[in-house]
Parts: C-alpha cells; structure tokens; sequence
C-alpha cells in the first residue's frame, strides 16, 4: 500500500513542540473504513498538543535539594549572634578596659617569667652537656688505662697519650645557653678541661642565680603596688559610702519639708473653702 496522502502546505516532519499535525478533512459520508487514496481511516482525533519525551524531560520541575544538616564544622544564619556580640553595654566596655590597663600592666611580668623558663632550660641543657662530657672523660681515662695495662709502657707514656686521647673542652656561653666544642689537642690536659668546665657552669647558675632574686624582687614590687591599689579601693568605697548616707540623710529632710508644705497646703484650702461658703451664706 501507498503512504497515507499530506494535505497541501503541511510539513511531513514533527513540530518542535510535538504538535501533530492536523489530518485531511474526509469526505462526506465517509465513515470507519478505506479512505480514497486507500488507507484506512478511523475516528477523527482531537487537534491536542502532545509534548514529546525530550520536552517532557526539559520541563520537569527539579526537586528540592536537602539542606546539609547544621553541624559544629558550618555557620547557617547566625546574624543574631553577630548582634547580641555587638551589642556591648557601657559596663561591658568599661570592664574591658579595665582588663587591658591590668594584662598591660604584667606584660613586663610575662617576659621575666618567659625568660627565667629560657633560663631553665637553658640550665638543664647544661647538666646534661656536662654529665656527657664527664661520662666520655671517663671513658677515655678507661681506654688509656687499658692500654697502659696491655702495652707495659711507662707512666709518662700512658700520660701523654691521655693527653693526646682527651681533647680540650671549650665552654662558651652564648645567648644564655651552654654550649660545649671539643678540639683535640695534646697540650690542654683533663684536669685543666674540668676545672674550665666546673667554672663555666658555676659562672652559668651564679647568672641564674641573679636572673632569680632580680624576678623575686620585681613580682615583690608587683606585690606591694597589688596592695597600694587595693587600699585605694577600699578608700574609695569608704568615701562612697559616707557620700551615700549624706544623701540619704537630704533626701530625707527633703520628704519631711514635703510633707509640711502639703499640710500647709490642705489648711489653707480648707481656710479658702470655709470663707468662699461664709461670704456666700451672708450674700443670701
């Protein structure tokens, strides 16, 4: 069979809006059945517009997303936070000044109290340099007396070569820390080497020594200027208190002469009163 006939000046291909286009008109009296160019013909369809599968796809409406739950890791919406922290009365600002002027006045408190920690530190690390140094000591002497006792050599062999084994020990004190360099050399012997490192370290802990009684003496200035200002305080409230009672002591002198100039007021309303009715009885 043929393809079914187009009407003049429709289009074969779909609208983009998938709107079919409208059928022949048939003849009349022609019913369910062969149409004249042969095809079968139906029901006559309603002219309705049908969208296809694409545009029903590009107008289907996107689902609401889910908002992410609010967890400690975001902030969502907190513009009353930001208002309630603004909004700072005038105490709040007072007081706040008031701790500043305080931390300012300690900042010199901190920086005795952050280097006497870098001198401790300091001071163990320098135990530690010279339990080393007499722990190796040791091991040297140890070696040069097993050599002596292998070799059979003279005691002023054993002795140089001591000498030789043990390098000198040179402590140089630099930015308050201790620091130990070890240069070999014959000349210097051990005993010279502790002596040098016994007077460094007792020179180090004087210096510590002196770093300590100088904070004690300043935290004790601390001290006394702490008491100053509490009894200025306590001075201060006195003062208020005593201004307190004198004001009191007014205010009630002021609600006693109120009192008197309302009893003064009511007498001589009741004085007008009186002669207002007499003068008007005698005018009758």
């Amino acid at each position: 069979p043929r393809p079914p006939a187009h009407p003049p000046g429709v289009s074969v291909r779909p609208s983009p809006l998938g709107v079919r286009p409208p059928r022949a008109p048939a003849s009349p009296g022609s019913g369910p059945g062969l149409s004249p160019s042969g095809s079968v013909s139906g029901s006559p369809e309603p002219d309705t517009p049908r969208a296809t599968s694409r545009d029903r796809q590009s107008f289907v409406v996107p689902e609401e997303q889910p908002l992410r739950p609010q967890t400690h890791c975001g902030i969502v919406r907190r513009s009353w936070v930001d208002e309630e922290v603004g909004a700072v009365d005038e105490m709040g600002r007072r007081g706040a000044a008031a701790l500043e002027e305080l931390l300012s006045g300690c900042r010199s408190c901190l920086k005795l109290r952050l280097k006497l920690e870098h001198s401790e530190r300091a001071r163990v690390k320098a135990q530690e340099q010279f339990a080393r140094a007499q722990r190796e000591s040791l091991m040297l002497r140890r070696r040069c007396v097993e050599q002596e006792e292998g070799g059979g050599s003279s005691p002023s062999r054993a002795a140089s070569l001591g000498a030789a084994a043990v390098g000198s020990e040179v402590l140089n004190i630099s930015t308050g820390a201790l620091t130990i360099t070890a240069e070999h050399s014959p000349v210097i012997s051990d005993a010279s080497a502790k002596a040098a490192m016994d007077e460094d370290v007792t020179r180090t802990l004087e210096g510590y020594r002196r770093e300590v009684s100088l904070l004690q003496q300043q935290l004790l200035e601390r001290s006394a200027r702490e008491a100053d200002l509490q009894e200025q305080l306590r001075q201060q409230r006195l003062e208020h208190d005593a201004a307190k009672q004198d004001f009191e002591v007014q205010v009630s002198s002021l609600l006693c002469d109120l009192g008197d100039l309302e009893a003064q007021n009511r007498t001589l309303l009741g004085a007008s009163s009186s002669s207002g009715h007499g003068a008007s009885d005698s005018g009758l």
